[in-house]
């Protein structure tokens, strides 16, 4: 039995005869070649037959001519966490599912690291010529490491940290700014923010927001409690009668330290989280929160990415994605009388 004929691969010079162009034509539009002057019309027609003849680009060719890859590095930084950890973490895997999506839509393979970076991958490692340039993930003792990356030349844009010049954020001011103002609708004056690690940039920009709208409204607010349980900040005589929580998990385990303690959610304390992540709708009960847009942040950090690959302009150094409040179930009216923990 004969084997079937393999199909014959198109080549450049097959379109170029097809559109009754030149080779050089059929070159420069399927490069994306900027400042060659080529008609629309002649672009388009080439574009036609070349889809029409399904011709497949020679992906390490089109690299060693152009220098590029069309790979995008996604960073993200773990500090050698466990994997059981990680798995609690639904922030890095919605946010490593954004970012690849993101590169993956804008026709760019994305290349995951995944590791404790600070202390086993070297900066130049990624500037090798594997990737045309990096999103990277926050993560803390990662300054030094961003610095030197940044000092290699390749680009790099970073989703929720500011160390080195290019970044893209939620809007943390805005976010807790709802919900602080959301709380004080319902009639609470006592506040405080809960953030289970101080030296993320995230938290201590939120802290600086909600510093800045409880002293605009001139309510009492507990600046700041750091740590993994809020028991001791509930037992307090004139404990806080609501609660603006870092992120969606401190504002679940607030609540369960709440209900531990004989003190009912919403009814004797108000809680905020921050993310909108799967947690949000599986806690009883189900959580206000400020949803943090992970796609559209994604999406303004890969952009950035290859301008920065392609030498364009970058109007904004920093992005801030606008969050919203999403009102659920764990927050309600200021108790008349404030219940002490137990």
């Amino acid at each position: 039995m004969s084997r079937p004929e393999r199909p014959k691969r198109v080549t450049v010079n097959d379109l170029a005869t097809a559109a009754g162009v030149s080779i050089a034509t059929v070159s420069y539009v399927l490069s994306g070649r900027k400042g060659v002057s080529i008609s629309a019309a002649t672009r388009a027609k080439v574009i036609a037959v070349a889809e029409e003849m399904g011709y497949r680009r020679n992906g390490l060719a089109a690299a060693l001519r152009t220098g590029r890859l069309n790979t995008i590095g996604v960073v993200c930084p773990v500090n050698d966490v466990p994997i059981h950890e990680l798995q609690r973490q639904t922030y890095i895997s919605n946010a490593l599912l954004a970012l690849t999506a993101a590169a993956t839509r804008r026709g760019m393979n994305p290349l995951l690291f995944f590791g404790d970076f600070a202390s086993h991958m070297e900066p130049k490692d990624l500037a090798d010529g594997r990737v045309d340039g990096v999103a990277v993930l926050s993560g803390s003792g990662l300054e030094d490491w961003v610095h030197s990356l940044v000092k290699t030349g390749l680009p790099c844009v970073e989703v929720g940290s500011a160390f080195g010049p290019y970044s893209v954020f939620p809007d943390h001011r805005e976010g807790v700014r709802l919900a602080v103002r959301h709380l004080y609708e319902l009639g609470h004056r006592r506040l405080a923010y809960h953030a289970p690690w101080p030296n993320v940039t995230a938290a201590k920009e939120r802290l600086s927001a909600f510093k800045m709208e409880t002293a605009e409204l001139g309510i009492s607010s507990e600046h700041a409690y750091f740590g993994p349980d809020v028991a001791e900040l509930l037992h307090r005589k004139m404990r806080p009668t609501g609660l603006v929580c870092f992120n969606d998990s401190a504002a679940v385990s607030a609540i369960r330290t709440a209900s531990k303690l004989g003190l009912r959610v919403p009814t004797d304390l108000s809680v905020v989280g921050f993310d909108d992540d799967l947690r949000a709708v599986s806690c009883t009960p189900m959580l206000t929160t400020i949803h943090n847009p992970m796609d559209q942040i994604a999406q303004d950090a890969i952009d950035m990415v290859l301008k920065l690959v392609q030498g364009e302009a970058v109007e904004a150094t920093r992005i801030n994605v606008p969050t919203r409040l999403v009102l659920r179930e764990s927050t309600g009216p200021v108790p008349v009388q404030v219940k002490p923990a137990t």
